[in-house]
């Protein structure tokens, strides 16, 4: 048996950090994007970011839980078993999902309010948009963690940040500048 070593910990690590550093740079990004809207926008958006990290890390430990199950069955050699548990696993993710999403859009203003307190009513009202829109791409972020295709995996991310990159073209496409504004009717049409 091969032993375990440094370089082979490194080659799981890495992925790991870097998928995690550039969800953080969505949301910087996502931040500066809008800061051309005003300090509402940009407040909106960092707060709900905030929120919308606790569904990431829930999803995460869903597919993570359910990538153990599997790696147990693998390693058992039940491969059709180790099948119908990566099946029920992508199923669970997107029933769970949904459901958050429903929950999210219902009851969005009274999350919001409730974790943050009293806030400018413009910086509520941004929260509230920026929520409902980011709450829709949370199947897609539920199923990125659950499927392990490549392919589909970049393809869901996409979509799941879709209708974010519009909302921020939009608060921010006032102000874009002419080398910009090409990319805001892509994304606004």
């Amino acid at each position: 048996m091969e032993r375990f070593s440094g370089r082979r910990l490194w080659a799981m690590i890495l992925p790991l950090f870097v998928e995690q550093l550039l969800v953080m740079v969505v949301g910087l990004t996502d931040m500066l994007m809008v800061s051309h809207a005003g300090e509402a926008a940009v407040s909106g958006v960092a707060l709900v970011n905030q929120f919308n990290i606790i569904f990431l890390y829930l999803f995460l430990a869903l597919a993570s839980g359910g990538a153990v199950v599997i790696s147990q069955y693998i390693g058992r050699r039940e491969n059709e078993q180790a099948g119908r548990t990566a099946s029920q696993l992508l199923a669970l993710s997107i029933v769970v999902s949904l459901g958050l999403t429903g929950f999210v859009l219902a009851a969005g203003q009274m999350l919001l309010s409730l974790l943050f307190g009293r806030v400018e009513p413009d910086v509520m009202a941004a929260c509230s948009r920026y929520l409902q829109i980011t709450a829709c791409g949370y199947p897609a972020m539920a199923v990125y963690y659950a499927w392990e295709q490549e392919t589909w995996r970049r393809l869901l991310i996409i979509f799941a940040n879709w209708e974010n990159i519009r909302w921020l073209f939009l608060q921010a496409g006032i102000s874009l500048s002419l080398r910009l504004r090409p990319l805001y009717w892509i994304f606004m049409h």
